[in-house]
């Protein structure tokens, strides 16, 4: 049996972790998946490399793991307030913003945080300030821009393949 190839493994690196930081399933199973590597014998080390973690994150979570099961690996919930959009209204705004403005019937080219102020409370009936707005705009440019550069920039690093059926 030949070898299987992944044609773009940036774009498919980039995918795991955009679904791992969405969904807390598949961070909970992201852990797990990680500690199962752990318990093969891998290093603390390789298996951070691997997904592009910090040895000491995975450190952390053995930690949690032992002395709390797998409630330890589970994600906790963030002190704060809760956001008044839900994250499938989230969703939807960042591909609203992924479109042009116009598409709206704004006469704008540009989203600034004015006109999402405007959108979220035609669209979703909310009323968000200017300032949060801003920090949503910038934070789906984030996330665009993480993507472009996973997808572009760091093809030199991911030239490293990892031997996924051996031992070191």
């Amino acid at each position: 049996m030949r070898r299987l190839e992944i044609p773009d493994q940036a774009l498919l690196l980039a995918s795991l972790r955009q679904a791992a930081r969405q969904s807390p399933q598949a961070a909970f199973l992201h852990r797990l998946h990680c500690l199962h590597l752990l318990s093969l014998g891998f290093s603390c080390y390789q298996v951070a490399q691997w997904f592009g973690k910090d040895p000491k994150t995975l450190e952390r979570w053995v930690h949690r793991y032992l002395k709390l099961g797998e409630k330890g690996l589970r994600p906790q919930e963030k002190p704060g307030r809760k956001s008044l959009l839900d994250a499938a209204q989230l969703g939807i705004l960042k591909l609203d913003l992924d479109r042009s403005p116009r598409a709206f019937g704004y006469q704008e080219e540009r989203w600034s945080g004015r006109l999402l102020v405007r959108h979220i409370e035609k669209r979703f009936k909310v009323a968000l300030s200017l300032r949060q707005c801003q920090r949503l705009l910038r934070r789906f440019r984030h996330d665009a821009a993480e993507l472009w550069r996973s997808l572009e920039g760091r093809k030199a690093r991911l030239q490293v393949k990892p031997k996924i059926c051996k031992k070191n």
